[in-house]
C-alpha cells in the first residue's frame, strides 16, 4: 500500500486518525446488529458531507472504533463532536425504539 501524502502551504504528509466512541455508561448497545449497522451509516454520512474519508471501522459490544483520514480542515476535537452528535441525534430520532431499554435518559 502506498502512502498518500498531502501537501499543503506549508507541509507535506499523511493526516490519519484513531477515534473510538463509547454509548453513555459503557452500555452494550451494539450487540444488535442494526443499531451498529446504523449508527455507524450515520457516521460515514457527516464525515462525507465534512468531506472526511472514514478508511476502516470495527464495532464491539459497547464502543465504536474508526480509522479517519483526511482530516485537514478540521481539529480533533470539532471532528469528534460532529460524528458523535449527529449519529446520537438520528439514532434517537428515528430509531429509539431498539436501544431504549439500554439507556439513561437522552444520552446515546
Amino acid at each position: 500500500m502506498a502512502n498518500e501524502l498531502r501537501s499543503s502551504g506549508h507541509a507535506v504528509g499523511e493526516e490519519n486518525l484513531h477515534l473510538q466512541f463509547t454509548p453513555a455508561y459503557r452500555r452494550d448497545v451494539f450487540v444488535e446488529p442494526l443499531v451498529r449497522e446504523l449508527t455507524v451509516a450515520y457516521i460515514v454520512q457527516r464525515a462525507h458531507e465534512m468531506k472526511v474519508n472514514v478508511a476502516a471501522f470495527e464495532c464491539g459490544p459497547d464502543h465504536v472504533h474508526l480509522f479517519v483520514k483526511g482530516l485537514k480542515n478540521w481539529s480533533i476535537p470539532v471532528l469528534a463532536g460532529q460524528l458523535k452528535t449527529y449519529s446520537s441525534r438520528m439514532m434517537r430520532k428515528g430509531h429509539k425504539e431498539l436501544f431504549i431499554d439500554k439507556l439513561y435518559g437522552k444520552k446515546f
